[in-house]
């Protein structure tokens, strides 16, 4: 099954005044098509360890999840 969109989907990483960063795809953003780019860009307001994945199930098969480790 060929990959047709992804977003990045954040763990406890808060957005304020950021909430389409969130990566919820089709209720804070639009999926990335292929061949296209987005930048996730945020302000790290918390220390922590947060984690990531995507909501498309294509992908996350492939990819799994990740994580993010932000120091204060």
């Amino acid at each position: 099954m060929p990959i047709q969109a992804a977003t990045v989907h954040w763990h406890g990483i808060l957005m304020t005044n950021n909430f389409w960063m969130d990566g919820a795809a089709f209720i804070n953003q639009c999926p990335i098509l292929p061949h296209q780019q987005f930048t996730y860009s945020w302000n790290a307001e918390n220390a922590g360890t947060f984690w990531y994945h995507t909501h498309f199930r294509a992908l996350k098969k492939k990819v799994g999840a990740g994580s993010a480790l932000i120091s204060s």
